[in-house]
């Protein structure tokens, strides 16, 4: 129910942002545990394998949102380095 995973991760007075998904992600597995939300168990994995790319992706377009610049850099290493982790792209040198 979104009240109790809302009061559970403190996300009761915000609006529909980013947050919550990312709350979502940053919990998945505590939350198909307790039953607040029931995940296919083929798509809990990849998205557990996959989170430390989402959450780094996200954090990058959350900074550039923040900065009215618009001169972020992007994560090019650590994102390549966690896709190589993740056998995304093969591993160079």
């Amino acid at each position: 129910d979104k009240a109790r995973f809302c009061a559970k991760y403190r996300l009761e007075n915000r609006e529909w942002n980013w947050d919550i998904p990312i709350a979502i992600l940053e919990n998945l597995e505590e939350i198909q545990a307790n039953g607040l939300l029931h995940f296919d168990e083929d798509l809990l994995a990849i998205l557990v394998e996959n989170r430390r790319i989402i959450l780094l992706v996200n954090g990058f377009f959350s900074a550039m949102h923040a900065n009215d610049a618009k001169d972020t850099a992007f994560p090019h290493e650590e994102l390549h380095r966690l896709l190589v982790e993740a056998r995304v792209v093969p591993r160079s040198g």
